[in-house]
């Protein structure tokens, strides 16, 4: 089992957060008291009961939780402690065990102490507060004159008998409490994991305080959403261990504070395009950036490595510093193509990603210089001189040519078309009245 480490001491990064209503409990609870006779020679009689809450239970006779006292016993020497309940109609008795309902009000338990030949006059109650008792509960010891805050000690000592006393709790509505155990938190990566911590803290009334212990080992923040306040946290690059915070909660009434183990196992996952790969744009001839910084993640954090693989249609330059890489498409290339890459956090094995690239092929320059010659069988030869770059001077390859022949100048009545690669294109003499023309298409 890896050692928990201990909590930092100090606490960060308060908020506020208001909380109203109460919260069923997370757990029942029973505390036991023990009475004893203190004798000489460290003998002594001792007697057992015990109170507390269930969920299920009545503050009135329950028959599943309620147990009666046994008799007293023959033997000439005893103590007993027990429960006398007179309001309890034909249940009426003393009691070992008094359990009450788990609603938060003020809560007595009256106790009979009784004694048969006293070993002397020294006598003894002790107690253990269980840790599931809520925090809003201040269990106080009335006995004697005396008032004992039963949270400050774990027992009572006095001289001289006593016949009764009793157990009484008082609310202390500020005080926070746990409305339920907060969970380990497990990460098999450096994903944020967060709590509501709305769902584990509570208070009778009043608002709530809350801070965290500071970890180098974690990411912490508090954030607030809507009306609850959740602790978000992820463990720093490389630790691998468990670890532990101290969430605290304060109310007018005081500070429940609670700790969470955080484990980051060992697993370690490859890094992944995580934005979907959508064509990139670029022009004929000039190339473009593609920006990946964007896109890349790695669950643990680890370094990614960018890897572009050239192809005969497009050369990819990387720039790290950029988190970019530069697309250059080989003369001649237009429309989609694509590079591959791959990503890599040096430990798991590369990670291969096809990214689709469009290259928008650019408005070629005009024909400019176009001659005509009339052949022996009266038939016109057409030529021009060849388109080699765009409008703005960038040199275009496997360019094709559009002939269309109108009937008037205007062009509205088209009597032919012709595509060609060819600068020359004959015209057999079978119209009355031609008018041409030449346009560049790259495509």
């Amino acid at each position: 089992m890896v050692n928990r480490l201990n909590c930092y001491k100090y606490l960060i990064l308060i908020a506020v957060i208001a909380i109203g209503g109460v919260a069923h409990l997370f757990a029942d609870w029973q505390m036991g008291l023990s009475f004893s006779n203190l004798g000489t020679g460290g003998s002594y009689y001792r007697s057992s009961a015990y109170l507390g809450e269930h969920s299920s239970a009545t503050n009135g006779y329950d028959w599943n939780y309620d147990i009666p006292a046994s008799p007293a016993p023959n033997n000439p020497g005893y103590v007993r402690i027990f429960f006398p309940h007179t309001d309890w109609g034909a249940y009426n008795g003393n009691f070992r065990q008094d359990i009450r309902a788990t609603n938060p009000l003020q809560k007595t338990w009256n106790i009979t102490l009784a004694v048969n030949t006293a070993l002397s006059t020294n006598y003894m109650l002790e107690w253990s507060i269980p840790i599931e008792m809520p925090d809003y509960y201040q269990p106080k010891l009335l006995i004697g004159s005396s008032t004992i805050n039963m949270r400050n000690q774990t027992n009572h000592i006095w001289t001289g008998f006593l016949s009764s006393c009793a157990v009484r709790l008082d609310l202390a509505t500020g005080m926070p409490y746990l409305k339920g155990p907060l969970p380990e938190l497990l990460f098999s990566n450096n994903y944020v994991q967060s709590l509501n911590l709305n769902r584990y803290f509570a208070v009778l009334s009043g608002s709530l305080n809350f801070s965290f212990s500071s970890n180098p080992l974690l990411e912490q923040s508090l954030v607030a959403m809507g009306d609850s306040l959740h602790w978000t946290l992820s463990p720093v690059y490389g630790f691998v261990g468990t670890t532990n915070v101290v969430l605290s909660a304060t109310g007018s009434g005081g500070t429940k504070t609670a700790t969470v183990y955080v484990i980051r196992d060992s697993t370690n996952s490859p890094p992944q395009l995580v934005v979907p790969a959508e064509p990139v744009h670029i022009w004929e001839g000039s190339g473009d950036f593609y920006y990946y910084g964007g896109s890349l993640s790695d669950p643990d954090l680890d370094p990614i490595q960018m890897i572009a693989h050239e192809n005969e249609e497009l050369v990819p330059s990387v720039f790290s510093d950029l988190q970019a890489v530069f697309l250059l498409p080989a003369p001649g290339i237009k429309g989609y193509t694509g590079f591959f890459m791959e990503i890599s956090d040096g430990i798991n094995n590369p990670q291969s990603y096809e990214i689709p690239v469009y290259v928008n092929p650019l408005e070629p320059h005009p024909v400019t210089e176009i001659n005509f010659i009339r052949s022996a069988d009266g038939s016109l030869v057409l030529s021009w001189t060849e388109v080699e770059s765009s409008v703005n001077g960038t040199p275009l390859y496997d360019l094709e040519y559009r002939i269309t022949g109108y009937a008037d100048a205007s062009c509205t009545q088209q009597l032919f078309e012709t595509d060609t690669a060819d600068t020359e294109l004959t015209i057999l003499n079978i119209y009355p009245r031609l008018f041409l023309k030449i346009s560049v298409i790259n495509e």
